[in-house]
């Protein structure tokens, strides 16, 4: 016997949302939860290294798939965006890499040396997430233009 009740469209697309209000939690409480591991408890990426799948694999199966069905990764077609968000991966990981290791850096007693190491891992992160964040959006841009092309014909 089949079930024939059709759910309203605004049910499902609250539904939908609550979905993606949970895996939003979720994603959050992943990189608090490897964060106070890694920082606070100083465990090994071992203790960890489950949060660090499952955040970085959702990650990548979200941003792939967005990719493959064409949906915009970057709303806000602004091409400033893609140097904003490097910035602040570069500044982010530049402050983690100081405070991690920062006993180290204080016992070192090189103020120079600390800051050549800092501006280092600034350039280098900056470099690499504007690098990888390019390739999204130009692998988002070339995919969205071929569906479009499909559509129109």
């Amino acid at each position: 016997m089949k079930n024939n009740r059709h759910e309203d469209e605004r049910v499902k697309m609250q539904k939908l949302k609550i979905g993606s209000e949970a895996l939003s939690l979720v994603m959050v409480l992943l990189m608090v939860s490897m964060l106070v591991k890694q920082f606070v408890l100083e465990a090994s990426f071992k203790e960890y290294m489950i949060e660090f799948i499952g955040f970085f694999g959702a990650s990548v199966y979200i941003i792939i798939r967005n990719i493959f069905v064409g949906n915009t990764l970057f709303p806000n077609t602004k091409k400033k965006v893609l140097f904003i968000i490097p910035l602040v991966c570069g500044v982010t990981i530049t402050i983690v890499s100081f405070l991690s290791n920062l006993e180290s850096h204080l016992q070192s007693g090189n103020l120079v040396m600390t800051l050549i190491v800092l501006l280092i891992a600034f350039i280098t992160s900056t470099v690499g997430s504007f690098v990888v964040i390019y390739l999204i959006y130009k692998g988002n841009e070339k995919r969205s233009k071929k569906l479009e092309e499909k559509f129109d014909n």
